[in-house]
């Protein structure tokens, strides 16, 4: 759903966004 409204780049920005912000994988874990 979200890579269809926002585009697969969009998804890579985010994802790299929360390795930044939460290293450890604290919050939300798994995704």
């Amino acid at each position: 759903y979200l890579e269809e409204e926002l585009g697969v780049e969009a998804l890579r920005t985010m994802k790299k966004i929360k390795a930044a912000l939460d290293p450890n994988d604290i919050m939300n874990p798994g995704k």
